[in-house]
C-alpha cells in the first residue's frame, strides 16, 4: 500500500456539484442553476452529451408513448429535443423537431411501431427520432453556459472526503493538477455511480452485465432501398458468422444519418465499465471488430463498394454497470404492471431493451406503456447530501433495460437538480424534500408526469 499527500491550492465552493454531463447531468446542472444555485459541473470528455455524443448512440428511445406517438418528455429534455433532434421521415429525409413543434403537432410520431416478423422488429419500423451529435454538443454548451453553470471539461473525479455520511470534499484531477470542491449538494450523473461508490453509498452490480457497444459510421454507401440494404446487412453478418469469419455480433442496427451515411450498432462487447483495464481491452477489441465487420460488408454487399469507415465512437456505449440501492428499488413488475407512485418525477419510455451476451443478433424487445419513476430511486442510502440521476439510479437489472434510455436519464436529472436546490433552500436533506412541492415545480416548468 502506498500513501500520497499534497497541498491542494485550487478550491471551489459551489452550492451544487454535478458529476458527469451525460443527458442526466446536463438537465441537473441547468435546473439547479436556473433556480439560482451556484452550480458547477464536471465531465471527463471534451463535450457534454454522454452516450448521445461520446458513444454516438443517437437513436432516441423513451421520448414518446410507443403506442400513440404522444410526447411524454417535457421541461429541459423537451428543450434539447427542439434544439438538436430530428425525425426520420418514411422517405429517410430529416425533419427537425423544432419545425414539427412549430406546426403545433400534438404527436411527433412513434419511435417504435410494434410490428414484428417472426425473428426481429423490422428496422424500417424502428427508431424514428434521432439526435445529431455535433448539434447536440454545441446546443448543450449553449444551454449550460447560458444558464450560468460553471463548466469543467477534461476533468475526472479522483475521490471524495466524507464526514459522518456527508460529502465534505470532492477531489478533481485535470490539466491543472488536483483541485478540491467543497459542495453543499452533489448530484451523481456519472452513469456508473462513481461518486456514490466513493462515498460509501450501497450499490449493486450484476455478475453478468448487459454487453456494451462501439458504434461506428460508414460513408460512401450507395443504395436505393433501405429495407433491402438493411436485410442484406443482416444476411451478411449471419453468413460470416456461420463461416467462422466473425464471432458474436449485435444487431446489426443501422441508423440513417445522411444520404450515403449510416450509423452501425453492430459490436457486442462484454466489459466492466468500472475497470480501466477492462474498458481498455474492450475498446481495442471493439475497434478490431469494427474493421472486421466492415470488411464483411464490403465482401458481400455491393452498396459498400466505395464505402469507408468515417469514424467510431470516442467512447464505448455502456448499458449497465453499478446501480445504487436507494430508498426504493424500481422493478420490472412495477413497470410492466403500470404501478403509479405518489412521488413520480418522470415517465420512462415504453420498451424493455435487454441485450444478451451469449447470442448474436437483436435484443428481445417488449413494449410497455410509459411508467412512473419514483423520486426515491434518486436517493442513495447513507449519504445525506447526494442525489443520483441516470442509468445508475435505484432499479433492478431488468427494470434498468427500460429506464437507462438517454431522454429518461435527462428527465431524472432535472428532478435531481431541482430537488437539490429545494433541499438547500429548505435547510434539509434531499430525503426530506417536500415531494409535492418538487412535482409542482416540475409541472410549472412543463414536465409531463401523466401519459
Amino acid at each position: 500500500m502506498e500513501f500520497y499527500s499534497k497541498k491542494i491550492e485550487r478550491v471551489y465552493e459551489p452550492d451544487v456539484l454535478v458529476c458527469g454531463l451525460g443527458p442526466a447531468g446536463i438537465s441537473a446542472a441547468v435546473a439547479a442553476a436556473r433556480m439560482g444555485a451556484l452550480t458547477m459541473a464536471v465531465e471527463r470528455c471534451a463535450f457534454a452529451g454522454g452516450n448521445f455524443t461520446n458513444a454516438k448512440v443517437v437513436g432516441i428511445i423513451g421520448a414518446v408513448n410507443t403506442i400513440t406517438g404522444a410526447l411524454i418528455t417535457g421541461g429541459i429534455t423537451f428543450e434539447m429535443l427542439k434544439r438538436a433532434a430530428y425525425r426520420r421521415e418514411d422517405d429517410y429525409s430529416r425533419k427537425p423537431l423544432c419545425e414539427l413543434f412549430e406546426e403545433n403537432q400534438d404527436s411527433v410520431g412513434q419511435v417504435y411501431r410494434p410490428k414484428t416478423t417472426q425473428n426481429h422488429v423490422r428496422q424500417v419500423n424502428s427508431v424514428r427520432l434521432l439526435f445529431d451529435p455535433e448539434i447536440f454538443k454545441h446546443q448543450a454548451d449553449m444551454l449550460l453556459t447560458g444558464s450560468g453553470v460553471k463548466l469543467l471539461y477534461h476533468t475526472v473525479i479522483a475521490d471524495t472526503v466524507m464526514a459522518e455520511g456527508h460529502i465534505k470534499k470532492v477531489i478533481l484531477a485535470n490539466k491543472d493538477g488536483l483541485s478540491c470542491v467543497k459542495p453543499k449538494m452533489v448530484i451523481d450523473c456519472t452513469g456508473d455511480a462513481d461518486i456514490s461508490a466513493m462515498s460509501g453509498a450501497p450499490f449493486e452490480k450484476a455478475d453478468v452485465v448487459q454487453p456494451g457497444t462501439l458504434m461506428f459510421t460508414v460513408g460512401g454507401l450507395v443504395f436505393d432501398d433501405f429495407q433491402a440494404f438493411y436485410d442484406a446487412c443482416r444476411k451478411a453478418m449471419a453468413q460470416a458468422a456461420d463461416c467462422g469469419e466473425i464471432g458474436i455480433y449485435a444487431g446489426p442496427s443501422v441508423g440513417w444519418v445522411r444520404p450515403g451515411m449510416m450509423n452501425f450498432n453492430n459490436t457486442r462487447l462484454v466489459f466492466d465499465a468500472t475497470s480501466a483495464e477492462s474498458v481498455t481491452e474492450a475498446e481495442i477489441r471493439g475497434r478490431e471488430d469494427v474493421f472486421r465487420f466492415f470488411e464483411v460488408y464490403k465482401k458481400y454487399i455491393g452498396a459498400f463498394k466505395d464505402a469507408y469507415i468515417l469514424d467510431s465512437g470516442p467512447y464505448l456505449g455502456t448499458r449497465e454497470s453499478r446501480r445504487i440501492i436507494g430508498e426504493y428499488v424500481l422493478t420490472l413488475d412495477d413497470i410492466v404492471e403500470g404501478r403509479r407512485f405518489d412521488d413520480a418525477i418522470a415517465l420512462a419510455g415504453g420498451i424493455v431493451d435487454f441485450h444478451r451476451l451469449d447470442k448474436s443478433g437483436h435484443s428481445a424487445l417488449q413494449f410497455v406503456k410509459p411508467s412512473d419513476i419514483p423520486y426515491r430511486t434518486l436517493l442513495p442510502q447513507k449519504v445525506d447530501n447526494l442525489l443520483v440521476a441516470g442509468r445508475c439510479h435505484s432499479v433492478t437489472q431488468m427494470a434498468a433495460a427500460v429506464t437507462r434510455m438517454g431522454v429518461t436519464a435527462m428527465l431524472m436529472g432535472e428532478a435531481a437538480g431541482r430537488a437539490a436546490v429545494l433541499a438547500l433552500n429548505g435547510g434539509c436533506t434531499p430525503s426530506d424534500v417536500d415531494v409535492e412541492q418538487l412535482r409542482a415545480l416540475l409541472l410549472k416548468n412543463e414536465a409531463i408526469l401523466n401519459d
